[in-house]
């Protein structure tokens, strides 16, 4: 069976499968070590969103990915900690490919980088609702903190079509700096109140981000990024008027 990984695809904001013989490795200078860890590590999180369109996040085994793809089950936990952190893992591919995407579109950031944002990971969230969901539930369920994620290394980076030297931290840590950035410029533009701190503002972006995902379970996630919007727009009026 011929092996897969998934790919960001920034012109659509989505996942795409390719082969993963597409992209030869050897001509960035990386060693074959280097890339069978990336490209195994990339094969993992493949075939757990594979099962998880088939079946319950419940039902998904470490070993039975362990077994498809080849590996021990200490391999595996050299990657990642437990299933919960395989999404970690794909939230942080997701908000990499949204920082591109806001940077390319809003050099300096403000009110309308965060718009876009929220509006871009709303569509990866509907395009995948599956995996969305699972990744919030994981944030509750799992250690965010302890998580085996670390920066990308360079294969990892190459392989997903990113820049070869990108770089990220814990997935929800590098999109907190996105917008507590885009917030201080923000109030600096005028566009918002200075009555506010930071934190109390990025608490209510926090709570728009994870509590629309779970407000929208049981009718789905289709229209993810016009409820987002909807309700910065409802946040930053309220803050406008206060």
């Amino acid at each position: 069976m011929m092996q897969y990984f998934v790919q960001c695809n920034l012109k659509r904001g989505s996942i795409k499968m390719v082969s993963i013989t597409v992209i030869d490795l050897e001509q960035y200078g990386i060693s074959l070590r280097e890339e069978k860890y990336a490209r195994t590590k990339i094969a993992i999180l493949n075939l757990v969103l594979e099962k998880l369109e088939e079946t319950s996040f419940d039902e998904i085994r470490i070993a039975d990915v362990c077994r498809e793809i080849g590996v021990s089950k200490r391999t595996f936990f050299n990657y990642f900690s437990s299933i919960h952190h395989v999404f970690f893992y794909l939230l942080q591919i997701w908000i990499i490919d949204t920082k591109n995407i806001v940077l390319q579109r809003h050099p300096v950031a403000g009110l309308e980088s965060i718009r876009t944002a929220f509006e871009d990971l709303g569509r990866k969230f509907a395009k995948q609702p599956k995996a969305a969901f699972q990744i919030f539930s994981s944030i509750f369920n799992a250690d965010v903190e302890t998580a085996k994620i670390g920066r990308l290394t360079k294969a990892e980076a190459i392989l997903w079509g990113f820049d070869a030297m990108v770089s990220e931290e814990i997935p929800m840590l590098g999109f907190r700096k996105m917008l507590i950035c885009a917030i201080k410029n923000a109030k600096m533009a005028g566009e918002l109140s200075d009555n506010f701190d930071l934190t109390t503002i990025e608490f209510s972006l926090n709570s728009i981000l994870i509590g629309v995902p779970f407000t929208l379970k049981d009718v789905g996630f289709t229209n993810i990024s016009a409820v987002y919007k909807t309700q910065l727009d409802i946040l930053w009026r309220g803050l406008k008027n206060i």
